[in-house]
């Protein structure tokens, strides 16, 4: 539901530029509720990034492709363990030079390990449940832990959404001229532990199976599909 809010389109505002910083903006992004994330999402799974790979545009629109190797699943069948999953954002550089980048969308690097809530049926911009709260990062710190976006650790998952605390790791990087996506997720004064990473992925199995959405089972009741429809780049193309 959030990808296809027209508020989210103008919000994407996308920059089409030659990668300068002009002003810096923020974007706030309320936290979905974890069952609303479960219920939009076609395929949970942990995966580390193999590649990120700039396509340089096509006639559809700018592309970087994402490849990853799947980990584990959570929900649903686009991939089994050990398999590669491939997915393109609408976003890159295009021939002329100028680069397309979506302002609030979550950023992958290659030889990072995350766990994603990639919607089902179409998407538009992003195609992450929630933009940034559908990825997490795994982290080291504190025996394995996984991280958002600032950083900041998963300290409870419960109907509500996901909760995170403190800082324990460096925050992913930004596009250019923007600040980071802030969301109603933090903890305003943490005082829990962080959760280990095994400990989130059995919470999120049990409220699957509470669901009755276990691993491997057909949830993705429109499909998934691997790259933007048309018109998930429209604001590039009208951007002067």
């Amino acid at each position: 539901m959030l990808d296809r809010f027209p508020l989210l389109c103008a919000l994407a505002v996308v920059s089409l530029s030659l990668v300068k910083s002009v002003e810096v903006r923020a974007v706030t992004i309320d936290r979905p509720p974890l069952d609303e994330m479960l219920f939009e999402a076609g395929f949970v799974f942990e995966a580390r990034v193999v590649s990120v790979a700039d396509d340089h545009g096509s006639s559809a629109g700018p592309r970087t492709r994402v490849t990853t190797r799947v980990v584990d699943v959570l929900a649903g069948r686009a991939a089994a363990p050990g398999e590669t999953f491939v997915f393109d954002l609408p976003e890159g550089r295009l021939p002329d030079g100028r680069v397309v980048v979506l302002a609030a969308a979550p950023r992958l690097a290659a030889g990072e390990r995350y766990l994603l809530f990639y919607r089902s049926g179409g998407w538009y911009h992003t195609p992450f449940v929630g933009w940034g709260h559908g990825v997490l990062r795994f982290d080291a710190a504190e025996g394995g832990v996984w991280v958002d976006g600032h950083g900041r650790c998963v300290v409870g998952l419960h109907r509500g959404g996901i909760d995170v605390g403190r800082r324990v790791a460096r925050p992913d990087p930004v596009a250019p001229g923007w600040s980071r996506q802030r969301g109603g997720h933090a903890v305003e004064e943490p005082t829990a532990g962080c959760l280990s990473a095994a400990a989130v992925r059995t919470a999120l199995s049990r409220r699957l199976l509470e669901l009755k959405r276990p691993a491997r089972h057909g949830i993705e009741r429109h499909g998934i599909e691997h790259e933007p429809r048309a018109g998930g780049w429209v604001e590039a193309r009208r951007a002067p």
